[in-house]
C-alpha cells in the first residue's frame, strides 16, 4: 500500500451551507406525509370501538342484544318485565303525584320536629279560625302573622337545600314508575295485556330500532337514581299520600338490587350504543330544579291571609247582620231609588268601578226616616220643649244633633235625586259611562265623576256618626243622671215622667242603644 495509506471508498465531499438543514426539514415532511396515510380511518375506529362494546356486552350479559341482525333479544324485554311487575301496579295509584301540591306539603311537613309541627298546625285553616273567635280580633290576626314568620324563618337555605333534594330524589323515583314499560313490552309481546303482571308473556327478537327511543328515555333516568337513597322512607312520604302501599316491600328490594347491577355493569348503556351504532354515546341525566320549599311557603302565605281575610269578612257580614236586626228589625231597608245596586249593574259593564256605599247610604235613609223623625222627634219634644236644663249648652248640643240629623235627611234626598237619570248629573254620568269602554278620556272623566259622587255619600255618612254620637253621650247622660234618684240635668224630670209615658228612661235608653248600634253599622262600612 503506497503511502502506507488504507484501502477504501472514496471520502464523501461535504455538503454546501444550508443543505444540511434543507434535507432534515424534507425528512420531516416525509414522516408527516407518511403519518397521515397511515391515521387509522375514524369509521373504522369507530367500528372497531364499536365490536369492543359488543364484546363487552357479551361477556357480561349476552341475552339482550344480537349485534349481527341488529336485534334486541328477548332477555332486555324480560328485564323490563322485571320493572314492569314491581312498579306497574303504583302506575295508576301514583298517577298524579308528580303535580300534587298535597304530596310536596306531605314531604315537607314529615322533615318537621314536632315543635315545628306544632307551629305549623297553629297555620291551619281550623286553628286560625278558632284563635280568631276567642282572641281580640286584630291582635290575634297580627299574632297569627307573627306565627307564620316563625314557621317561615325554620327554611334557611340549609333547610330548603335539604327538602328540595329530597324532592328531587321523588322526583326521580316517580319517573321510574311512571315510565312506560307496557308500550316498550309490547313491542316484544303484541298480545301482552295491561296489567297482566303474573302472566308468562312471550317476548321475542325485534328490529333494535323500534326500542331505541324508549330505551334512551329510560337512562336519563336511571344515571339519576342514587340506589343508596332512602328510598323506604319516600315510599313511606307516598304511602301517607295515597293511604296504601304503592309497591310491595319484597318487589321493591329486588327491583332496588337489578338497578345497582344494572348502574355497575352500564349494559343498558352498551346496548344503547351498539343500537344507535355510536360507542361514544353517554345518557345525559334528567334534572330536577323544583324549588319546593319557596313554593310551600309562598302557598302557606297566601292561605293564611286568605284565611284571615275571609274570617274577617265573615264575622264582618255576621256583624252587619245583627246591627241591622237590632235598629231596623225585618224592616226592608232599600229606600233610595236611584243610589242603588240596580243602577251598579250598568257601571260595572263600563267601569272597573261604581256608587261606593250603596249599603250604608240606605241604612241612613232607612234610620233617617223611621228613626230620628218617628220615634226620636216624641223624645226629644219632652226634654226640649218642656224639659228644664240646668246645663244649657248641653240641650242646646242636642238640639243641634237633632236638627242636623234632619237637615242630613234632606240633603240626602237631593243626593239621590240628582242622580235621576233625567237629571242633569245623572244623564252626565250614564252618558259618559256608556262611552268609558271606548275611550280613553271619557273612562278618566267617568271615574273622576264617580269619585266625586262617593265623596258626596261618604262626607253624608260621616257627619250622620258624628251627630249621632253627640246625642247619645247627651241622652246618656240624662239616663245616668236620672239613676242616681235625683235628677239635676233635667230639673223637671219628675214633670215629664208625669205628664207624659212613666217609661220615659226606658225609650231613652231603648233610643241610646238604638244610635249606638247604628253608628256601629256605620263604622263597618266607613
Amino acid at each position: 500500500m503506497p503511502d502506507g495509506k488504507a484501502d477504501g471508498p472514496p471520502a464523501r465531499p461535504p455538503l454546501p451551507p444550508g443543505k444540511k438543514e434543507q434535507n432534515r426539514a424534507s425528512g420531516g415532511t416525509f414522516r408527516k406525509l407518511a403519518e397521515f396515510f397511515s391515521s387509522p380511518d375514524p369509521e373504522k375506529e369507530k367500528r372497531r370501538e364499536l365490536k369492543g362494546v359488543a364484546r363487552s356486552l357479551r361477556k357480561i350479559n349476552n341475552k339482550l342484544y344480537n349485534p349481527k341482525s341488529d336485534q334486541v333479544l328477548p332477555g332486555l324485554a324480560k328485564l323490563f318485565y322485571e320493572f314492569y311487575k314491581a312498579l306497574g301496579p303504583a302506575q295508576t295509584l301514583l298517577a298524579h303525584a308528580k303535580s300534587s301540591a298535597v304530596l310536596r306539603s306531605i314531604l315537607i311537613e314529615n322533615s318537621l320536629s314536632p315543635e315545628q309541627a306544632a307551629l305549623r298546625e297553629r297555620l291551619g285553616e281550623q286553628s286560625i279560625r278558632a284563635r280568631l273567635s276567642q282572641g281580640m280580633g286584630q291582635a290575634t290576626a297580627e299574632e297569627i302573622r307573627n306565627d307564620l314568620k316563625t314557621f317561615a324563618a325554620i327554611f334557611d337555605a340549609a333547610r330548603s337545600r335539604q327538602v328540595n333534594e329530597q324532592y328531587r330524589s321523588m322526583a326521580i323515583l316517580l319517573a321510574l314508575v311512571h315510565f312506560d314499560y307496557f308500550m316498550l313490552l309490547r313491542k316484544f309481546d303484541p298480545a301482552l295485556r295491561e296489567g297482566d303482571y303474573a302472566g308468562n308473556p312471550r317476548f321475542e327478537a325485534i328490529n333494535a330500532q323500534y326500542i331505541e327511543g324508549e330505551l334512551k328515555d329510560f337512562l336519563e333516568i336511571l344515571p339519576a337514581f342514587d340506589p343508596m337513597e332512602d328510598w323506604a322512607s319516600l315510599w313511606q312520604t307516598l304511602k301517607s299520600y295515597r293511604g296504601a302501599d304503592p309497591v310491595a316491600a319484597d318487589a321493591w328490594r329486588k327491583l332496588l338490587a337489578v338497578i345497582r347491577r344494572l348502574k355497575r355493569s352500564g349494559e343498558l348503556e352498551m346496548v344503547a350504543q351498539l343500537i344507535a351504532a355510536n360507542p361514544f354515546f353517554r345518557p345525559t341525566a334528567r334534572t330536577y330544579r323544583d324549588n319546593i320549599a319557596d313554593e310551600y311557603l309562598t302557598k302557606l302565605r297566601a292561605e293564611t291571609e286568605t284565611t284571615l281575610q275571609k274570617v274577617a269578612k265573615e264575622k264582618r257580614a255576621q256583624s252587619i247582620e245583627s246591627l241591622t236586626r237590632q235598629v231596623f228589625g225585618g224592616v226592608l231597608v232599600n229606600r233610595l231609588a236611584n243610589y242603588t245596586e240596580e243602577a251598579n249593574a250598568q257601571f260595572a259593564k263600563k267601569l272597573a268601578t261604581g256608587y261606593a256605599f250603596v249599603a250604608p247610604l240606605n241604612y241612613l235613609h232607612a234610620f233617617l226616616l223611621d228613626f230620628v223623625q218617628k220615634e226620636l222627634s216624641g223624645s226629644f219634644d219632652a226634654l226640649l220643649v218642656r224639659g228644664k236644663w240646668s246645663d244649657t249648652a248641653m240641650a242646646q248640643m242636642l238640639s243641634d244633633g237633632y236638627h242636623e240629623l234632619q237637615t242630613i235627611g234632606e240633603s240626602l234626598e237631593q243626593f239621590d235625586g240628582e242622580l235621576n237619570p233625567d237629571s242633569e248629573l245623572g244623564r252626565k254620568l250614564t252618558s259618559i259611562a256608556a262611552r268609558a269602554d271606548k275611550d280613553r278620556q271619557r273612562a278618566y272623566m267617568a271615574r273622576r265623576l264617580m269619585n266625586k259622587v262617593n265623596e258626596q255619600a261618604r262626607d253624608l255618612l260621616l257627619r250622620s256618626c258624628q251627630h249621632c254620637v253627640t246625642i247619645g253621650k247627651m241622652l246618656k247622660n240624662v239616663v245616668d243622671d236620672v239613676a242616681r234618684g235625683k235628677p239635676q240635668l233635667v230639673l223637671n224630670w219628675g214633670e215629664l215622667v208625669a205628664r207624659g209615658p212613666r217609661s220615659l228612661r226606658e225609650q231613652l235608653i231603648a233610643q241610646y242603644k238604638k244610635l249606638y248600634y247604628f253608628v256601629q253599622l256605620l263604622k263597618l262600612y266607613i
